[in-house]
């Protein structure tokens, strides 16, 4: 597993790998070896984005973002669905840890957003996130992904 701090940019590549790819050179065009993710704007509410890899195969990639909850030790729970033409949509409950009746100081979170495999493409992953288990979940913002 690699993490890599400059947001826009991560590289994993498979050129030279025995991942077992040279009986079956067409698995490795199936899915991505890399992605890349777009900057948020400077006021977003999920900022910070770093990229994960898992070197198997296929490649495995995951994505954390970091928000600031209304006080610490907030629970965060990630669902994530693949919709339609490449959009991936991040279900986020926010749970408030129990006996904290009011915000008491902003905390930075770093939750990690679990990709999996992908094929090469542009996604776009939908963060909606609401506080509680219960109610609607509001769309909070769209993060641009680039798979290749």
């Amino acid at each position: 597993m690699k993490l890599i701090r400059p947001s826009l940019l991560l590289l994993a590549s498979l050129g030279a790998c025995a991942c077992g790819n040279e009986d079956h050179p067409e698995r490795s065009a199936l899915h991505a070896t890399r992605i890349e993710v777009a900057a948020p704007a400077a006021d977003a509410a999920w900022r910070a984005p770093e990229t994960e890899v898992l070197e198997r195969h296929p490649v495995q990639f995951a994505i954390r973002l970091t928000k600031d909850m209304p006080t610490p030790g907030y629970e965060v729970k990630v669902v994530l669905e693949l919709g339609e033409s490449g959009t991936i949509v991040a279900r986020i409950d926010q749970i408030a840890p129990a006996g904290v009746a009011s915000p008491q100081v902003m905390t930075p979170k770093t939750v990690r957003f679990a990709l999996g495999s992908l094929q090469p493409g542009a996604y776009n992953l939908e963060l909606h996130a609401r506080f509680g288990t219960s109610g609607d979940y509001v769309k909070e913002q769209v993060v641009a992904v680039t798979a290749k």
